[in-house]
């Protein structure tokens, strides 16, 4: 199912987290948040590249008015 598919991507960041891109919105591009899509989801992500991990920030259905959602933590 869908869960399935979304922990394999979110697995596969180990590898290479760099490789998704930085969003291309302010505050996000600053912060370094990244997306990876995955079907009709996108993960948000940053890398910590001293620690070498990615932490995944939140979830969301890629239907859903992101930035509005996602800005409303930062103001």
């Amino acid at each position: 199912g869908i869960f399935t598919s979304i922990k394999e991507q979110i697995l596969t960041l180990s590898q290479m987290p760099l490789r998704h891109s930085v969003v291309p919105d302010q505050p996000y591009a600053e912060m370094g948040v990244r997306m990876l899509l995955v079907e009709n989801y996108i993960a948000f992500y940053v890398v910590d590249e001293a620690k070498r991990e990615a932490h995944v920030l939140r979830i969301l259905y890629n239907r859903r008015e992101w930035q509005d959602l996602f800005s409303s933590r930062h103001e």
